[in-house]
This record gives C-alpha cells, structure tokens and sequence, in this order.
C-alpha cells in the first residue's frame, strides 16, 4: 500500500492559511488585551479617588492636597517641595516614595498602593525608563532618581488646580483673587486640598485621569490640567495650559469623577506644538476633553 505525502505547494497553501488567520486573529487578541488593560486602569484609578473620599472623613471634609509644600503661604510652612499626594521624598534630588503618600493609609495594603498607581497601558514604558535610570546600581528607585518626572503617580494626575488646593477664581472686573469664607486668603493655597462640600456636582468634576507630559515620550505626569489656567482671565491668549490627559487606551483617558465613578473619554481638542513639551502633544496622544476649552469639567460649579 503506497503512502502519499504533502506536496511542497499543498504545504505552502497550508502554511499561507494558518498565516492569514494569525494575522486576522492577532488584532482581535491585541485590542481584548488592551480592553481588559483599559478595565485594569479603571478599577486602580477608581480606588485612588475612593481613598482620597475616605481622606476627607478624617481631615474635615478636605481632600488630599496634591502639593502640600510646593508653594503654600510664607507664613504656613516653607515651599520644600517635598510631597505630593502619591508620594514623599527627603531631598529634591530623591524620586517621590509612593508608600509614604498620604492615600496609602486609606488603600488596602501598602502593596496596592504602588500598583494602583500603576496604569497597566503604561507599565512598559514606565518600567523601562526606571531601569535606565538605575543602570544596574541595586538601589531602590525612589532614592536611585529615576529619568521618569514624577516617579510614583504611574500615570495618573490629580486635579490640582481645584480638588488638590485651595482655589480662588481671578476676577478681571477687579483684577484681584476675591477672598472666600471660610478661608480668609486671597490667591490660591497649596497646603490643604479644597473641601468636598464647596463641589456642586462631584459626578461632573474631574478628581483623577490618565495623564503624562512630552519629552520625546510621554513620563509621568501627578497632575491633570484643565484647559485654562485658573490665575489668568480665561479669554488671555496665554492662559491655555499644556495638555496633560493621556488618550492612552485606544485614543481614550480613564477618568475617574469626584463622587469616585469612572468613564472613558476622547480627545475633544489637543496642540500640535507646545513652547514646554518637546514634540507633538497631539501625535503622543495627549489633550482635553469635554465640550469646550474652558475649566467647567474641573472647578466647583
């Protein structure tokens, strides 16, 4: 009984097909990976305003500030700049050590508190800036001074200008910050963090998202901006910030609201060029979202 082989054309067919459906399944396996990444980031982004909520019970209905000495009032504390709210440090030339922020008490473990602050989406780049940085030393990377700019947030920026200070709007009828009871300082404050109950609508106010800063690549960035900077009348040429929301997950920003639920938002507006950013904020994927330039999205009302 004679046995016949393939011959070298059916195996090429053969091979030709399993190759077409490598490539035909290979973006379906990569988009699923990306979706259960995007659903990673959702839940850690979550549990970070969840702590900062729980922060509030015991520091009188404050949030955490997200640079308590960055530059507070002369008078209160000096401006080391030193902590912010993903981490602490001893020196300036020191990376910020995230177990020592002050929302790791109010997450599980102290464990979870450095993956939490870690966006799945972003893990990679992330973990190889690190090593360059440490070049093989053994240090720890908070003290090594890792190349990343604020080592510890792992992607994620807090709404500074309004939820992590003491914010006072610019008047341009006066040209003055007007003073609000019941802290009696005209500016802004960085020492403590804005109270929860000045927010009129916490489900529409910015607590955290997916945010970077350009440097030939996106680093970590701690804080999330709104479109304008609060201190100038928002009509000045010069008063749009450098967009810092990262689209990282499939041209969408995680962005987790004040009364602590999470959506997916697009980029709704960026800039192709940036006096402070080396590169393109638009092509790294970074800009605003929401329907207009202007800090609806992030202030109090």
């Amino acid at each position: 009984m004679s046995r016949r082989g393939f011959t070298l054309i059916e195996l090429l067919v053969v091979v030709a097909i399993v190759a077409l459906v490598i490539g035909l399944l290979l973006p379906a396996l990569g988009g699923a990976r990306e979706a259960a990444r995007t659903a990673q980031c959702a839940s850690a982004i979550r549990q970070l305003q969840l702590a900062n909520i729980a922060y509030t019970i015991d520091h009188n209905d404050r949030y955490v500030p997200a640079a308590v000495d960055f530059a507070p009032p002369v008078d209160v504390m000096p401006a080391e700049n030193l902590h912010r709210w993903h981490g602490v440090r001893d020196h300036t030339g020191e990376a910020f050590d995230p177990e020592r922020g002050p929302l790791t008490p109010y997450l599980d473990t102290a464990a979870l508190s450095t993956a939490t602050r870690r966006c799945p989406s972003f893990v990679t780049q992330l973990d190889s800036l690190d090593e360059s940085s440490q070049a093989g030393t053994g240090v720890p990377i908070w003290l090594a001074g890792p190349t990343n700019f604020e080592w510890g947030s792992g992607g994620y920026g807090y709404n500074e200008d309004y939820v992590g200070r003491i914010q006072y709007p610019y008047d341009p009828v006066t040209g003055t910050w007007p003073t609000l009871a019941p802290d009696p300082i005209a500016g802004d404050r960085d020492n403590a963090g804005e109270r929860a109950v000045r927010f009129a609508s916490p489900a529409a106010t910015v607590a955290f998202a997916d945010a970077a800063i350009l440097d030939d690549q996106p680093l970590e960035a701690s804080f999330v901006r709104p479109p304008r900077k609060p201190a100038f009348p928002s009509d000045a040429p010069w008063s749009l910030y450098d967009p810092t929301t990262h689209f990282r997950h499939r041209d969408l920003a995680n962005v987790a609201w004040l009364d602590g639920h999470v959506g997916a938002e697009p980029m709704t507006a960026s800039v192709d060029s940036s006096p402070v950013y080396t590169g393109s904020p638009r092509r790294a994927g970074l800009g605003w979202f929401g329907p207009a330039l202007d800090n609806r999205l992030f202030d109090r009302r």
